[in-house]
């Protein structure tokens, strides 16, 4: 199965069961739809909080290590 096949797959079914979602929650769905948003604003911006801390961390860490990364090409791999 190639990777095109499997995201493909993937897709569908995930807009399968959104679509099934809003139809389940009944005509309109706009309760639904406003939930669907506030969680995501909200999931979003709780995990965006945690990764600017995570980030703050990576940079005190590299700031205090006094090391500074390395740039190298990637080498090409004989044919």
């Amino acid at each position: 199965m190639s990777i095109a096949k499997t995201l493909g797959s993937a897709t569908g079914t995930s807009a399968a069961y959104a679509k099934h979602g809003v139809v389940a929650t009944g005509i309109g769905g706009k309760g639904f739809v406003a939930d669907f948003v506030a969680e995501t604003k909200a999931a979003y911006l709780a995990k965006d909080a945690e990764l600017a801390a995570r980030r703050a961390e990576m940079r005190a860490i590299a700031a205090s290590s006094g090391a500074v990364p390395k740039l190298t090409r990637q080498r090409k791999l004989a044919a």
